[in-house]
């Protein structure tokens, strides 16, 4: 699955990409896993609410601020992106990722949504 990203940080949801690879995939049972391979980006379940998104966010932006001075930084001077990846974690198996007969049950108000923070790399593939 490639996501475009737009700005250095960023939720995306991919709800909809997920449930049709879900549903592409034929599979009746089973645990969807859904992780990223690049170290930038985090997965997380939560409510798709502008308000919640935009308090991601912030909190994301207060813990680790983008202008610090990092040790990591003296390499490519995108440690802000790998540590708020950090925090969110690179996969999720919960929130209802268990499939039966080709659906996934999500409820109204979570969605999966993929952080991607990152200065030079805008294309995410899982």
């Amino acid at each position: 699955m490639d996501i475009q990203t737009t700005a250095r940080t960023e939720l995306v949801d991919i709800t909809d990409r997920v449930r049709a690879f879900v549903k592409e995939s034929r599979i009746s049972d089973g645990i969807c896993v859904i992780s990223t391979r690049h170290t930038t980006c985090g997965i997380i379940v939560n409510e798709n609410e502008r308000g919640l998104k935009a308090d991601i966010l912030d909190m994301l932006g207060s813990l680790v601020p983008e202008d610090r001075k990092y040790a990591h930084n003296s390499i490519d001077n995108n440690a802000d992106a790998h540590l708020r990846a950090a925090l969110l974690g690179m996969s999720e198996t919960r929130g209802c990722l268990i499939l039966r007969l080709i659906y996934m049950v999500t409820s109204f108000w979570n969605y999966y949504t993929m952080m991607r923070s990152c200065f030079d790399e805008r294309l995410e593939r899982f």
